[in-house]
């Protein structure tokens, strides 16, 4: 990063794949209605990789990724190697 007066600059950064970084964190009271709507799903143990996987997800590491596939896009992917165009970069 550079200063220039109060600015911060990044403009001598890689820019993100796909030209968007994309965080999904949120704020403290977003999370807290998360919580309390989440209460009922069911739970699930991840393991080291997918909590890493999770996490990177979530900072923005795999941007411009929102999210996992499906099933049937992962299954569809396998099979056609192309991605659905509202999986496409």
């Amino acid at each position: 990063m550079r200063t220039e007066g109060s600015e911060t600059r990044m403009d001598h950064l890689t820019p993100p794949h796909g030209g968007e970084l994309c965080s999904l964190l949120v704020e403290e009271e977003r999370a807290e209605q998360l919580k309390a709507k989440s209460g009922n799903y069911p739970s699930i143990t991840l393991g080291l990789r997918q909590v890493c996987d999770l996490e990177l997800l979530l900072n923005g590491g795999f941007s411009p990724l929102r999210g996992f596939m499906t099933r049937t896009v992962h299954d569809s992917f396998i099979d056609t190697l192309p991605l659905p165009d509202f999986l496409q970069i």
